[in-house]
């Protein structure tokens, strides 16, 4: 098996006393140096970068896409991009994105498969942050030029070790890089600000380019740098520590709380005027005095069917990190026959600013078929470790406004040293009960792990058949040995626990707490206006529907049977997301595996008709 994202364990044991417990992922064991001789193979040669740059070089990390901005940063150069972490792992970093170094490529796939125990672990260079070329053939030692970047250990993740440096480069005019400085790993430290002079003479030619790379155990996400606020610039000293910037961190939204998407039943069933109401901005000033702006804000949906709007809060930024301002969303109004995706885009003005793309937060929230606390993106795994071979399961609580069908779940597992095996069994669980503890078994199936293809997949599960829920429900997984199985799991904090693990037979609160990547799917169909909802069409009819693979079959009706029909599959916001032709021998097509869980619209036409099915992929 290629490729698999590995997570390591943390085994937390009370010897004599603890027979099995949660844990949660780190690294561990013995280590030894490995050369990523993919990620370093071109290191010492020049290749042609797409953009050549002037002073200042200056990137904060804030934009919108989930990799580095391609003018600043050269993508084909070492092979590997590292993501734009905005999640909790920064800790009070000086903007609302990081670039995040660990023992992972770009897609959360460990640089390299460790041998079984007791073989050590591999060590080695892992991510690399490369710029395209920098003309400094007009600068000269005694332009004072500095390097400047904020540079945080571990976060909330996993604390590298002494050996595992962050290290700053520099590429000669002959294509060599050469160290600027080096950062020994340490446990968790505040954001610092790195400040480094530039005064090589070998850094003065029209090629000049600056390299981040880390040394980490390349078998998972591990051994934790953040780096934020790179810039570059001439005539500057070493005391020049402050930036004429107010930014935004985060946006603390109140609307699903404490889930991040409903399905569409539940939110028709939530009073509008507690979801737009007030929310939580957290923000920055990296100057030394105050900074006065007026906060709007906007919020639409996917079909543009309601707007809400705020206009010119004035707001005053003290100096510092981590403040938290509580604003108000004046005016709304919300039709709920809306659905899909939820935009709010709040931003500020009226201040003059060293980055105006740190001044703009947009999130997005979801109302279709599936129920999840989780952002999305997986903090650690999680599962139940014991010594003896026996079943041990942990459970998840959702709670209900409405009554609602439940036809499946989507979970994302993290392969982890003791589950890399693709075939390892797992039993899925529904259970009765209320919010104190699961009760009897009220469904369970049979499933085998399957870790996706991509960082954070979720992998559908349908159920055999639906099953009416009219209030709250535990959804869990059962683990057949002592080997942990790795759900990924959310550490944001909760309101409350939600999750419990079976401890001997008693249901207690995990001493781990968060929102697993485990997303129950409802079969919630909203109506859309200008598109008629309908089962059956006089062109044909589509199976299974929801689809929990590629494959979607088609029975033609009379009308159809003698053309060929030209299928089209539309997103909810109206795009245009695949297309084909299927004549009249086939019976099938498959969709490719760009397209994205969701709710989408099958539009099939021939010569004289048209219909269209909704369409749920899971």
């Amino acid at each position: 098996m290629n490729n698999i994202k590995f997570y390591f364990f943390i085994f937390l044991t009370f010897i004599g006393f603890v027979q099995a417990q949660p844990v949660l992922v780190t690294d561990s064991g013995q280590l030894t140096f490995f050369t990523n001789s993919n990620n370093f193979s071109n290191i010492n040669s020049k290749s042609s970068a797409t953009t050549t740059l002037n002073l200042p070089f200056l990137d904060d990390f804030s934009g919108i896409d989930q990799y580095p901005d391609s003018i600043l940063w050269d993508y084909n150069y070492c092979g590997f991009n590292l993501p734009v972490n905005n999640t909790p792992i920064a800790v009070n970093p000086p903007g609302k994105g990081v670039m995040m170094f660990d023992g992972t490529n770009k897609e959360g796939q460990q640089y390299s498969i460790p041998l079984p125990a007791p073989a050590p672990l591999p060590v080695g260079y892992a991510d690399l942050l490369v710029s395209n070329y920098i003309d400094l053939s007009n600068h000269s030692p005694s332009d004072s030029l500095y390097l400047s970047f904020y540079l945080q250990p571990q976060g909330l993740g996993n604390a590298p070790e002494t050996s595992d440096s962050f290290i700053v480069s520099f590429m000669d005019s002959l294509g060599y890089f050469h160290e600027l400085a080096g950062f020994p790993g340490t446990s968790f430290e505040p954001f610092d600000l790195k400040m480094i002079p530039v005064t090589d003479s070998m850094c003065f030619h029209s090629e000049f380019r600056l390299m981040f790379k880390n040394i980490a155990t390349l078998s998972g996400s591990m051994d934790h740098w953040l780096l934020d606020y790179v810039y570059l610039d001439a005539s500057r000293s070493h005391s020049d520590t402050l930036f004429n910037d107010a930014a935004f961190v985060s946006i603390d939204y109140p609307y699903l709380k404490p889930y991040t998407a409903l399905p569409f039943r539940q939110w028709i069933a939530t009073d509008p005027d507690s979801v737009f109401n007030t929310y939580n901005s957290e923000l920055v000033n990296l100057k030394s005095t105050n900074i006065s702006v007026q906060f709007s804000s906007s919020i639409s949906d996917s079909l543009a069917q309601f707007a809400s709007t705020t206009q010119n809060m004035p707001v005053t930024i003290v100096p510092g990190v981590g403040q938290t301002f509580s604003l108000s969303q004046f005016t709304t109004s919300v039709s709920q026959t809306s659905y899909g995706n939820f935009t709010h885009t709040t931003w500020m003005s009226g201040s003059t600013d060293f980055i105006p793309g740190n001044d703009t937060f947009r999130s997005v929230f979801y109302a279709d078929s599936l129920l999840a606390y989780d952002d999305g993106s997986a903090d650690a795994g999680y599962g139940i470790s014991t010594i003896f071979t026996q079943q041990r399961g942990f459970a998840e609580w959702f709670d209900l406004k409405t009554q609602d069908t439940l036809i499946g779940v989507r979970i994302s597992f993290v392969p982890t040293l003791y589950n890399f095996d693709d075939t390892k069994n797992f039993r899925l669980v529904l259970y009765y009960g209320d919010a104190d503890e699961p009760d009897s078994i009220r469904y369970q199936q049979f499933c085998i792990i399957n870790y996706g293809t991509k960082l954070n997949d979720f992998i559908g599960y349908s159920f055999d058949s639906s099953y009416v829920v009219t209030s709250g429900f535990w959804m869990g997984i059962t683990q057949f040995d002592g080997t942990p199985i790795g759900v990924g799991i959310d550490r944001t904090p909760l309101q409350f626990p939600v999750l419990k693990w079976d401890s001997s037979g008693y249901w207690v609160n995990s001493s781990y707490q968060g929102a697993l990547l485990m997303r129950p799917v409802f079969k919630t169909l909203p109506v859309v206006t200008g598109i008629e909802e309908s089962t059956s069409n006089s062109l044909f009819s589509v199976f299974p529907n929801p689809v929990s693979g590629r494959k979607i079959s088609i029975s033609r009706n009379e009308v159809s049977l003698k053309e060929d029909i030209t299928f089209e599959l539309i997103s909810t916001i109206g795009k245009s997301e695949f297309k084909c032709i299927l004549n009249t021998s086939k019976d099938y097509f498959e969709l490719p595996e760009t397209i994205a869980p969701g709710i989408y619209f099958l539009k099939g036409s021939t010569s004289g008709y048209t219909g269209i099915f909704k369409l749920i992929i899971l």
